[in-house]
């Protein structure tokens, strides 16, 4: 039901929740939902890298998976509210950000380049 931003017009799943374990280690932060063909090229690097599945929770900052629309610092800060809950929820001990929008959500800062490490 939510319309705290122009996102949701013309989506079929409004403000989708991130998915995995409800105690995860990693929390990895996405743009906005993920395709699948998208969430398992992310899922196979992970695993690549040695982190096990079982100990990540996938989100993303904008929560509605809107192709037509760009979505904008405002509707990112509108979302921001249930990625604070999805944080507070699932407490991560580390959180991956996938990407400027999300680090810069999650950290106040863009520029993924000279934070990346």
């Amino acid at each position: 039901d939510c319309t705290r931003c122009r996102l949701w017009q013309g989506v079929k799943d409004v403000c989708e929740v991130g998915f995995g374990p409800r105690g995860a280690d990693i929390m990895v932060v996405s743009l906005r939902p993920n395709s699948s063909t998208y969430q398992l090229m992310i899922e196979q690097s992970l695993m690549q890298a040695g982190i096990d599945l079982k100990r990540c929770f996938f989100t993303s900052v904008d929560k509605c998976r809107n192709w037509d629309l760009e979505a904008r610092k405002t509707e990112l800060k509108a979302c921001q509210y249930y990625l604070d809950q999805e944080l507070e929820l699932v407490k991560p001990k580390w959180v991956l950000a996938f990407g400027n929008e999300p680090l810069q959500i999650l950290g106040g800062s863009s520029g993924i380049m000279k934070h990346r490490g």
